[in-house]
């Protein structure tokens, strides 16, 4: 993955990391407002046909974390940090 970033850049991963992960809440926020609010699609499709969208939802989610924000974050801590944090030192 370090190399994946190292060519691609961090800020490019982060930004669609970012993206893919508000996308994905917002497709699940959107699934339980059509489900509250009883909304039909073209009078025949409701949140019952829609069942399988908060689990694609999540899942996006979990591959948009993983890919961008969750080791990012990671890497990063070593280069944010002072040396005296890092660990021991003799």
């Amino acid at each position: 993955m370090t190399f994946i970033v190292d060519l691609g850049g961090r800020k490019i991963f982060l930004i669609l990391s970012g993206l893919g992960m508000s996308c994905s809440l917002g497709t699940m926020g959107l699934y339980f407002f059509i489900k509250e609010q009883n909304i039909l699609f073209f009078g025949l499709y409701g949140a019952e046909d829609l069942n399988w969208l908060p689990l694609a939802s999540l899942v996006a989610f979990i591959i948009t974390y993983s890919l961008g924000f969750g080791p990012i974050s990671m890497m990063m801590i070593g280069e944010i940090l002072p040396n005296h944090m890092k660990g021991t030192q003799p």
